[in-house]
Order: structure tokens, then sequence, then C-alpha cells
């Protein structure tokens, strides 16, 4: 999984669904994949939080990446307006050019032989991108380029914006940890969910 700095790469390993390698993650997340496919057709899969964006970040990036090794087409959208952490879990943060954009003007970025990566510019809540169906256009626009988008949205617990795209969601993954999530919220944001017509494929609860 080259594309993980080093230490983030092993914090999130270690305690990614148990694996204690790459080569188990990636077979984890090839499982959940195939799981999420047989109830979902999955063409745009969300991933949001209870609050740890980095967590939902680094689980996005695995699992875009993932998809491109099962011979999958991905595009990876960080589309976390209020906390773009992408390039800081990538170990990308201080390399140029990858925010010479703006959210109106959107550059995909090469991953890999089959994957792309998006990444939007952090903007002040309320972000008018969502509302402006941004994210829907380049999902349209690219539709036939890409198999999966995989799309990082804020985190559920203060941001509500993942329903602004309800119409494109083919389904949502939660994902939070143990440690400091209580059942009571992530009661309340599978209600929310549900309330917006998001159906979950699943929660991830990582140790």
């Amino acid at each position: 999984m080259g594309y993980f700095s080093e230490k983030k790469k092993q914090s999130i390993v270690i305690g990614l669904l148990g694996a204690k390698n790459d080569e188990a993650m990636l077979e984890k997340l090839k499982t959940l994949q195939n799981e999420i496919s047989v109830a979902y057709d999955t063409k745009v899969l969300a991933v949001t939080s209870l609050g740890e964006d980095d967590v939902a970040c680094a689980f996005a990036s695995a699992l875009a990446e993932a998809y491109e090794h099962n011979g999958k087409r991905c595009l990876l959208i960080d589309a976390n307006l209020y906390n773009p952490c992408l390039l800081k879990v990538l170990g990308m943060e201080n390399e140029d050019g990858f925010r010479g954009h703006d959210n109106e003007n959107l550059k995909i970025y090469p991953r890999g032989d089959k994957g792309g990566i998006l990444f939007m510019k952090q903007e002040t809540y309320p972000s008018i991108i969502y509302k402006n169906k941004t994210v829907q256009k380049c999902i349209e626009e690219n539709k036939d380029t890409f198999d999966h988008f995989v799309v990082l949205m804020p985190n559920i617990k203060d941001h509500k914006e993942i329903a602004l795209l309800g119409d494109i969601i083919s389904s949502a993954l939660l994902v939070t940890r143990r440690s400091v999530t209580k059942k009571g919220d992530i009661f309340y944001a599978l209600q929310f969910l549900a309330a917006n017509e998001i159906p979950v494929s699943k929660t991830i609860v990582l140790k």
C-alpha cells in the first residue's frame, strides 16, 4: 500500500479491521467490497465517521486502493471540505501542485494504473459546493471512466452535508473506533442516514 506515509500506514494497518499486515488488510477490504456488491449495486460509496476525520480518510483511501487491486477503476474524492486530510494521510501534504485549482475547476490526479484522486480545497461552513452539486457533476462527467467512486465526507457528528449527496450515493460506510464511540452516537447517525434515504452498507468499528 505504497501511498501511505510509513507512520500513518503502520498505525492504520494495526487497527484496520484487525489486520496484521498490508496483505491481510487488502484481503479484508476485498471481502468487504464483495459483501457490499452483493447487497448493493454500489457505484458511489460514501465514507463518513463520527468525529475522526483521519480514520475515515485512511479507511477510504485503503478501500479505493483495494478496488484498484481488484482490477476496478476507482476515483477517490476528498469531499471533506472542512478538514481535507487526504494529502496528509497519503504523506503528500508537502508536495506542490495538488491544490492548484479552485473547487469549481477540479483536476483528477492519477493513482496507480487504474485509479484517480480528486483533492478539494478547504472551505468554511456552510460550503456552497454541496448545494451547487459540484461532486455530483464530477461523478456524472467521469461515470464512464471509473467503475467506482469512493467519496470521503465530513464527519456526521459535526456536519450533515452527506444528505445533500443522497441523490448519487449508492451506499454509505460509517467508520469509527471502539475506544471513542458511544452506541447512542451510532444509533442517531444511522437514524439520520435512514431519514435521508441513504442506505448504509455497513458500520465499521475499528479497534
